[in-house]
């Protein structure tokens, strides 16, 4: 996913109407950081592990992973508004 810079959502979003000499640029980036430190927080927060055992009963290998679900939904879309 190709992610635009503040100016290009702009420019897409507002069209002509959107004459670049305002520093709302400035804000929408301050904004997304600070959704961003707030994911990160709720990853470490609610982030899962789980056991994957591998072979047969008697000789299995484990592997502890991280739940990729428990990741994304540990800061949903909504909270962003």
């Amino acid at each position: 996913m190709i992610v635009p810079t503040a100016e290009e959502f702009l420019k897409k979003y507002l069209g002509d109407t959107y004459k670049g000499n305002a520093p709302i640029e400035h804000y929408m980036i301050e904004f997304a950081k600070l959704h961003l430190k707030a994911q990160e927080e709720a990853i470490l927060n609610k982030a899962k592990t789980i056991e994957i055992c591998y072979g047969n009963t008697g000789s299995e290998y484990c592997d502890i992973i991280v739940d990729k679900k428990s990741i994304i939904n540990a800061y949903p879309i909504e909270n962003i508004n």
